[in-house]
């Protein structure tokens, strides 16, 4: 994303490139004669370049982070109950697949947030969850690297997680371990 520089806005920059230009157009030639003085027109304005900045007067409202301080973190420590009198099934590798394919366009969104207020760096953001038989997630964790434990990317995809209802299924709840990477 391109970025213009500090202190100028768009017209500004627009008039001083147009300026520039005029001044060239009446720049002497190599043979002394100045190029508008031929009766020409003065040469065209080179083209804008388009510039990706937001719009004059739409700042960004104030970073306020993902409060995540209701979501249990992970640990794999915790003691569990189990209940003999239920089942054995667990969710299948294919079903959590197609779930974290759903959850990491949201992580990524919490990426691209955390963008726009500063730099961001790459790595990977490894998650840690407890899934109860509901479908539910019962705790979850996210491990990032210091390039990515900026502008409340964590907390942002703790929630991202925590929000996310994966299938029932009859069997105690299991941890799982995933992962996104950061470009």
């Amino acid at each position: 994303m391109r970025r213009r520089r500090a202190g100028r806005s768009p017209s500004q920059t627009t008039a001083r490139r147009r300026k520039a230009a005029q001044e060239e157009a009446c720049a002497p030639d190599h043979a002394g004669l100045g190029r508008g003085s031929r009766g020409s027109d003065p040469a065209p304005a080179p083209e804008d370049e388009v510039e990706e900045a937001e719009p004059a007067g739409e700042k960004l409202p104030p970073f306020v982070p993902v409060d995540d301080r209701k979501i249990p973190q992970f640990s794999s420590d915790k003691v569990q109950t189990i209940d003999l009198e239920a089942g054995s099934e667990r969710p299948s590798e294919r079903v959590l697949d197609q779930h974290f394919a759903r959850i990491t366009p949201k992580i990524t969104d919490c990426v691209i947030t955390a963008s726009r207020y500063g730099d961001v760096g790459s790595g990977r953001l490894a998650v840690q969850l407890r899934l109860l038989p509901s479908g539910k997630v019962e705790s979850v964790s996210v491990k990032a690297p210091a390039s990515l434990n900026v502008w409340g990317i964590v907390p942002c995809a703790r929630k991202a997680v925590y929000d996310h209802r994966f299938p029932g299924y009859d069997g105690p709840s299991v941890g799982v371990d995933f992962a996104v990477d950061v470009d």
